[in-house]
Protein backbone atom coordinates (compact mmCIF):
# COMPACT_ATOMS: atom_id res chain seq x y z
CA UNK A 1 0.00 0.00 0.00
CA UNK A 2 1.59 3.71 -0.57
CA UNK A 3 -0.20 7.12 -0.57
CA UNK A 4 -2.48 6.13 1.19
CA UNK A 5 -4.27 3.48 -1.53
CA UNK A 6 -3.93 -0.12 -2.04
CA UNK A 7 -3.03 -1.50 -5.36
CA UNK A 8 -4.27 -2.25 -8.36
CA UNK A 9 -1.68 -4.80 -9.77
CA UNK A 10 -1.41 -5.75 -13.78
CA UNK A 11 1.53 -6.35 -16.11
CA UNK A 12 -0.91 -3.91 -18.28
CA UNK A 13 -2.54 -0.55 -17.44
CA UNK A 14 -5.52 -0.69 -19.78
CA UNK A 15 -8.67 -0.62 -17.74
CA UNK A 16 -6.93 0.81 -15.20
CA UNK A 17 -8.34 4.20 -15.81
CA UNK A 18 -11.43 3.31 -17.82
CA UNK A 19 -13.09 2.18 -14.89
CA UNK A 20 -12.48 4.97 -12.70
CA UNK A 21 -10.15 2.53 -10.44
CA UNK A 22 -7.38 5.45 -10.23
CA UNK A 23 -9.68 7.08 -7.41
CA UNK A 24 -9.15 3.99 -4.96
CA UNK A 25 -6.36 1.72 -6.37
CA UNK A 26 -2.54 2.51 -7.24
CA UNK A 27 -1.22 1.39 -10.19
CA UNK A 28 1.36 -1.57 -9.59
CA UNK A 29 3.09 -3.22 -12.74
CA UNK A 30 5.43 -5.66 -10.68
CA UNK A 31 7.86 -6.68 -14.23
CA UNK A 32 7.08 -10.18 -14.66
CA UNK A 33 4.70 -12.71 -14.33
CA UNK A 34 6.27 -14.50 -11.32
CA UNK A 35 6.31 -10.68 -9.52
CA UNK A 36 3.07 -10.01 -10.49
CA UNK A 37 1.98 -13.43 -8.47
CA UNK A 38 4.04 -13.16 -5.72
CA UNK A 39 2.11 -9.45 -5.74
CA UNK A 40 -1.33 -10.80 -5.36
CA UNK A 41 -0.41 -14.19 -3.29
CA UNK A 42 1.10 -11.46 -0.47
CA UNK A 43 -2.02 -9.32 -0.66
CA UNK A 44 -4.30 -11.85 -0.46
CA UNK A 45 -2.45 -13.68 2.45
CA UNK A 46 -2.39 -10.43 4.73
CA UNK A 47 -5.45 -10.02 4.13
CA UNK A 48 -5.43 -6.39 1.94
CA UNK A 49 -8.08 -5.38 -0.34
CA UNK A 50 -7.15 -5.90 -3.86
CA UNK A 51 -7.55 -5.86 -7.50
CA UNK A 52 -5.55 -7.60 -9.89
CA UNK A 53 -5.70 -8.15 -13.32
CA UNK A 54 -4.43 -12.51 -14.09
CA UNK A 55 -5.23 -14.80 -16.51
CA UNK A 56 -6.84 -18.57 -15.63
CA UNK A 57 -5.68 -21.50 -15.19
CA UNK A 58 -3.50 -20.82 -12.80
CA UNK A 59 -2.24 -21.74 -9.20
CA UNK A 60 -3.40 -18.56 -7.98
CA UNK A 61 -6.63 -19.18 -9.07
CA UNK A 62 -6.53 -22.54 -8.14
CA UNK A 63 -5.64 -21.83 -4.45
CA UNK A 64 -7.11 -18.49 -3.71
CA UNK A 65 -11.06 -17.42 -3.34
CA UNK A 66 -10.89 -15.00 -5.77
CA UNK A 67 -13.60 -13.07 -7.49
CA UNK A 68 -13.74 -12.35 -11.43
CA UNK A 69 -15.26 -8.46 -11.85
CA UNK A 70 -17.65 -9.08 -14.86
CA UNK A 71 -17.01 -6.93 -17.70
CA UNK A 72 -19.12 -6.32 -21.02
CA UNK A 73 -19.32 -9.47 -23.37
CA UNK A 74 -16.40 -9.67 -25.76
CA UNK A 75 -16.83 -7.64 -29.56
CA UNK A 76 -14.25 -7.20 -31.79
CA UNK A 77 -15.06 -3.34 -32.13
CA UNK A 78 -14.35 -3.00 -28.04
CA UNK A 79 -11.82 -5.08 -27.56
CA UNK A 80 -8.83 -2.89 -28.52
CA UNK A 81 -10.14 0.22 -27.01
CA UNK A 82 -10.36 -2.13 -23.30
CA UNK A 83 -14.20 -2.07 -23.30
CA UNK A 84 -15.15 -5.97 -23.12
CA UNK A 85 -13.59 -8.69 -21.83
CA UNK A 86 -11.12 -10.69 -23.53
CA UNK A 87 -12.28 -13.18 -25.42
CA UNK A 88 -12.20 -17.01 -24.40
CA UNK A 89 -9.56 -18.97 -25.84
CA UNK A 90 -10.49 -22.60 -27.93
CA UNK A 91 -7.41 -25.15 -27.42
CA UNK A 92 -6.63 -27.25 -30.28
CA UNK A 93 -4.76 -30.56 -29.89
CA UNK A 94 -2.69 -30.94 -33.29
CA UNK A 95 -0.63 -33.68 -33.65
CA UNK A 96 2.42 -34.48 -36.49
CA UNK A 97 1.57 -35.77 -39.97
CA UNK A 98 1.68 -39.34 -39.84
CA UNK A 99 0.79 -39.28 -35.98
CA UNK A 100 -2.68 -40.88 -36.16
CA UNK A 101 -1.29 -44.13 -37.76
CA UNK A 102 2.18 -44.20 -35.35
CA UNK A 103 -0.03 -44.26 -32.05
CA UNK A 104 -3.93 -44.42 -32.66
CA UNK A 105 -3.89 -45.12 -29.20
CA UNK A 106 -2.76 -41.96 -28.09
CA UNK A 107 -4.25 -40.43 -30.21
CA UNK A 108 -8.03 -41.61 -29.39
CA UNK A 109 -6.91 -40.16 -25.72
CA UNK A 110 -6.11 -36.77 -27.28
CA UNK A 111 -9.85 -36.77 -28.67
CA UNK A 112 -11.31 -38.37 -25.22
CA UNK A 113 -9.30 -35.57 -23.28
CA UNK A 114 -11.05 -32.54 -21.30
CA UNK A 115 -11.02 -30.94 -18.47
CA UNK A 116 -11.64 -27.42 -16.82
CA UNK A 117 -10.10 -24.29 -16.21
CA UNK A 118 -11.23 -25.30 -12.62
CA UNK A 119 -9.73 -28.33 -12.31
CA UNK A 120 -6.17 -27.46 -13.83
CA UNK A 121 -5.69 -24.72 -11.49
CA UNK A 122 -6.54 -26.47 -8.51
CA UNK A 123 -3.89 -29.05 -9.43
CA UNK A 124 -1.65 -26.00 -10.68
CA UNK A 125 -2.13 -24.91 -6.79
CA UNK A 126 -1.44 -28.27 -5.64
CA UNK A 127 1.52 -28.09 -7.32
CA UNK A 128 2.49 -25.20 -5.82
CA UNK A 129 1.92 -25.65 -2.64
CA UNK A 130 3.97 -28.66 -2.43
CA UNK A 131 6.78 -28.16 -4.71
CA UNK A 132 4.93 -31.65 -6.77
CA UNK A 133 7.24 -32.17 -9.82
CA UNK A 134 4.52 -32.83 -12.79
CA UNK A 135 4.35 -36.44 -12.31
CA UNK A 136 3.15 -36.38 -8.70
CA UNK A 137 0.89 -33.43 -9.79
CA UNK A 138 -0.75 -35.62 -12.47
CA UNK A 139 -0.73 -39.04 -9.68
CA UNK A 140 -2.56 -36.51 -7.64
CA UNK A 141 -5.11 -35.50 -10.29
CA UNK A 142 -5.86 -38.52 -11.47
CA UNK A 143 -6.51 -39.87 -7.92
CA UNK A 144 -9.21 -37.07 -6.80
CA UNK A 145 -10.75 -37.42 -10.27
CA UNK A 146 -11.05 -41.32 -11.12
CA UNK A 147 -13.72 -40.55 -13.31
CA UNK A 148 -11.73 -38.95 -15.93
CA UNK A 149 -9.45 -42.40 -16.16
CA UNK A 150 -12.60 -43.69 -17.51
CA UNK A 151 -13.57 -41.09 -20.09
CA UNK A 152 -10.30 -41.01 -21.67
CA UNK A 153 -8.85 -44.22 -21.73
CA UNK A 154 -10.06 -48.18 -22.93
CA UNK A 155 -11.02 -50.01 -20.40
CA UNK A 156 -8.00 -51.73 -20.29
CA UNK A 157 -5.54 -49.26 -20.16
CA UNK A 158 -7.49 -47.54 -17.63
CA UNK A 159 -7.00 -50.80 -15.45
CA UNK A 160 -3.12 -50.11 -16.63
CA UNK A 161 -3.37 -46.50 -14.90
CA UNK A 162 -5.16 -47.34 -11.66
CA UNK A 163 -2.98 -50.28 -11.17
CA UNK A 164 -0.12 -47.94 -11.31
CA UNK A 165 -1.36 -45.37 -9.01
CA UNK A 166 -1.47 -47.89 -6.51
CA UNK A 167 2.44 -47.83 -5.98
Amino acid sequence: MFYGKNCFYNCNSSGYSLYGLDAYYNYANPGSDSALAASISAAYEKGEPIVAYYWEPTWLSGKYDLILLQDAPFTKDAYPEGLCEFPSMTIKVCVAKGFTEQAPEYCNFLRNYHTTSALISTALAYMQDNKASYTDTAKWFLKQHDDFITEWLPADSAALVRAALQN
